[in-house]
């Protein structure tokens, strides 16, 4: 019979060895997985499966890194270390903040789209109920009232949150190439962003809060303030 050799450390061993006698690894029972064969060489049964793609492996196709079987491709992409390294690094003192004038516009591009979809939303409900005072409550459908308003409300809430939190912008920013950071620099998430949305109310509330970025040094309205963000020109990131 042949010499048994180690797919990991490459030793030759007794053919009916069940660990190499070099580096411990198991033989014998890396013969068959499951009776899988290799995704490369369907005519090969698979001893492994790669960790990253989850492709089936014979022998000849596997390789070891720290351990774990990768195929060929996978063991050669770059690590996720490597990845970061090529990721510019944000100096927040290096973001130029995005003035007043330039986010009231965007202000105004959100909502002017959110108006839009407001528009459409009342047509489908007239179309629907054939009442175009549904929205108001009026007619023998108080329900539709709260259906309608219900399903714009929370499709705004979704339109802000999910903007800032994927893309750290909304459309309207992004028509105007700004975006919203934290103090660090680093992106929002899907908290940070619902947060951000919340304390919007106050900022609204107060007036004060929201033209306090005329004199602040910074642009800040007081919900940037107090979600500790701030609103910056994209291209100085």
């Amino acid at each position: 019979m042949q010499n048994m050799k180690c797919s990991k450390c490459g030793a030759e061993n007794e053919p009916d060895a069940e660990k190499c006698i070099v580096c411990g690894w198991g033989l014998q029972s890396r013969l068959v997985v499951n009776e899988q064969v290799c995704a490369n060489h369907p005519w090969r049964f698979a001893v492994s499966t790669c960790r990253a793609c989850g492709l089936e492996l014979c022998e000849a196709c596997e390789e070891f890194i720290d351990g774990d079987s990768f195929c060929h491709e996978c063991a050669d992409r770059p690590s996720e270390d490597e990845l970061l390294r090529d990721v510019p690094v944000v100096v927040p003192a290096q973001l130029e903040p995005a003035g007043f004038f330039i986010r009231t516009i965007a202000a105004g591009i959100d909502i002017l789209i959110l108006g839009c979809a407001l528009t459409i939303l009342w047509m489908a409900f007239w179309l629907l109920f054939g009442d175009p005072t549904v929205p108001l409550g009026a007619g023998e459908l108080p329900w539709a009232r709260v259906l309608f308003w219900s399903i714009f409300t929370g499709g705004t809430i979704i339109y802000f949150v999910h903007s800032l939190a994927e893309n750290g912008q909304t459309p309207g920013m992004a028509s105007l190439d700004i975006g919203v950071v934290r103090y660090n620099g680093e992106a929002l998430d899907y908290r940070a962003a619902i947060l951000r949305l919340m304390s919007l109310i106050p900022a609204i509330v107060s007036i004060v809060g929201i033209f306090c970025a005329i004199w602040d040094s910074q642009g800040r309205m007081l919900h940037d303030r107090l979600t500790r963000t701030r609103v910056v020109k994209m291209g100085s990131m």
